[in-house]
C-alpha cells in the first residue's frame, strides 16, 4: 500500500468513522430519493464567492466520501437542487434541511466538500 492508498483509508476509516469525528447527514436528491451518509461537518465556514462575485456565507461545510458505497459520487450532486438535513447544532436536536449552493473541494483522498445554505 502506497501513501496515496494510505490517505485515502485515513480520509474515509478515520475521518469519517461516527465513532472518531464524522456524524450522519440525510442527502436528498432533487429528482427523488436520500442517502444517509457519514460527514465532517464545519459549522462555521469561510465566506465563498457566487458567478457574480458577491459574498456568499454558507451555513454549513460538509464533506463526504465521493463513493457510490459509503458516500456520494460527485456525479450525482446538483447544486441547487439537492438538500441536506443537518443538526444545526452540535448536540441539538434541532435538524434543519439546506440547499447545497456548490461544491468547494473534490480531492484525490476520495472526498467531496459541499457548501449548503
Amino acid at each position: 500500500m502506497g501513501l496515496k492508498d494510505s490517505i485515502r483509508n485515513d480520509a474515509l476509516n478515520i475521518f469519517l468513522n461516527e465513532n472518531d469525528f464524522a456524524e450522519r447527514i440525510v442527502y436528498f436528491f432533487r429528482g427523488g430519493g436520500s442517502e444517509s451518509v457519514s460527514s465532517l461537518v464545519d459549522r462555521n465556514p469561510p465566506a465563498i464567492y457566487d458567478a457574480a462575485g458577491n459574498i456568499v456565507l454558507p451555513q454549513f461545510q460538509i464533506t463526504i466520501a465521493n463513493s457510490c458505497v459509503s458516500g456520494i459520487t460527485s456525479a450525482r450532486i446538483n447544486t441547487g437542487g439537492d438538500e441536506v438535513e443537518i443538526v444545526a447544532e452540535y448536540g441539538s436536536p434541532v435538524v434543519k434541511r439546506c440547499t447545497v449552493i456548490s461544491v468547494s473541494e473534490q480531492d484525490l483522498e476520495g472526498t467531496i466538500t459541499i457548501s449548503v445554505m
